[in-house]
């Protein structure tokens, strides 16, 4: 007989520059932005539409969910994803013992890489967030939080659910495939519904040092002071050194302010010549997934991809009545004075994933200031490049 253990439910919604109180383990909720998670919330009737499993890597706290592919995630900027960065986490009540969360990190070995389930199919071979954490805690503690339910127990009737469904399955809705839910999960009868603690109203991560090339110096260059400190920007929230409490810094004067215009992020538009090659690359071989598109299948018009933070629009070059045979030579090589960059912690794997895939890529070098690379170009010749800082 399986061992159930009751769970204690630590709500948090905070918005300190301090990442919170976690533990290996614990089960952390939010509002996804992603392009299904109305239809999940009204399927569901529950604001939490994605879910993951805390665990610590080298000290520090990291998230493992199935979004585009199984991964870690570090857990601020799994938070700073969320609607509002609202989150809850739930956590087993007593602390797990060490053998345990030995047995949870095991068990979480098949599971990395497989990627996103996005037809909710009771199996391995491809994973949604809620059914990975499920098994992970069934196979390797025994323990099952929530039951399992079949796709015709939700709310089909919600025109955005319907819409939803009628594009992951056209007229064949699996209507008897079982299923795991976050709010099956979030409403377990296992969960203790003692008080909550809540800490602050809002949480936000500390403000990020963004290094620059300086082709004057050679190295890269960061806010930071003399005494070679990261040093917070005006108006942005920081920890008091005293209270541990976030406190605002103060606005510099309207005048003096370098960034009058508040930024949210940069999406760039990518003009492309056969829009099925190019959703094969970035989606089957990078890993973006399709959040938007305007028409069914691959051969859309346009479409907007995501890969964890990173996003990126494709639109086809030409109109369909309008396309040439073949690439034009010229607008190719124009391609080359393009290069989008991106932010990868572990850009050693990213070369071992792009060889996997079949990709001729060189390996990663270290430029002159200081960043790791990575470059590989895309099907029209634009240039990518995935990087780190080397120190």
């Amino acid at each position: 007989m399986k061992r159930l253990l009751l769970l204690t439910v630590l709500t948090l919604s905070c918005h300190t520059a301090a990442l919170p109180p976690v533990r290996d383990g614990d089960i952390i909720f939010h509002t996804s932005r992603s392009s299904q998670s109305v239809a999940i919330q009204r399927a569901t009737g529950s604001p939490y539409s994605h879910m993951g499993v805390v665990l610590f890597r080298n000290g520090k706290p990291y998230v493992l969910e199935a979004i585009a592919t199984v991964q870690y995630t570090p857990l601020g900027r799994w938070i700073e994803r969320g609607t509002g960065h609202h989150f809850v986490v739930k956590r087993l009540k007593g602390v797990l013992t060490p053998e345990a969360v030995v047995k949870l990190r095991a068990a979480t070995q098949p599971f990395l890489g497989r990627r996103y389930d996005l037809t909710f199919e009771w199996s391995d071979t491809r994973v949604y967030c809620s059914e990975l954490v499920w098994k992970l805690y069934d196979r390797a503690l025994g323990i099952q939080i929530g039951h399992l339910q079949k796709i015709k127990e939700f709310n089909l009737t919600d025109p955005a659910v319907r819409a939803k469904m009628h594009e992951r399955y056209g007229d064949h809705i699996p209507t008897e495939e079982p299923v795991i839910s976050p709010v099956t999960m979030f409403n377990s009868p296992l969960l203790e519904t003692g008080r909550a603690t809540v800490i602050g109203d809002r949480y936000a991560l500390p403000p990020r040092s963004c290094t620059i090339p300086n082709g004057n110096r050679g190295e890269g260059r960061s806010e930071r002071d003399s005494r070679g400190e990261s040093q917070p920007r005006p108006g942005s929230w920081t920890p008091s050194a005293k209270t541990g409490q976030a406190q605002t810094m103060p606005r510099l004067p309207l005048d003096e302010e370098k960034m009058p215009i508040k930024l949210e992020g940069l999406v760039p538009l990518v003009a492309v010549f056969d829009m099925p090659t190019s959703v094969a690359f970035y989606r089957d071989v990078l890993g973006f997934v399709v959040v938007n598109q305007s028409g069914a299948g691959d051969d859309f018009g346009w479409g907007m991809l995501r890969l964890d933070d990173a996003e990126l629009m494709l639109n086809t070059a030409y109109d369909e009545d309008e396309r040439p045979a073949a690439p034009d030579p010229s607008r190719i090589a124009a391609h080359e004075d393009t290069t989008l960059y991106f932010g990868c912690r572990d850009v050693d794997a990213a070369y071992e994933h792009l060889l996997a895939k079949g990709i001729d890529v060189k390996p990663p070098k270290v430029s002159w200031y200081g960043m790791k690379q990575l470059y590989v170009k895309d099907p029209d010749g634009y240039l990518l490049c995935f990087q780190w800082s080397a120190a």
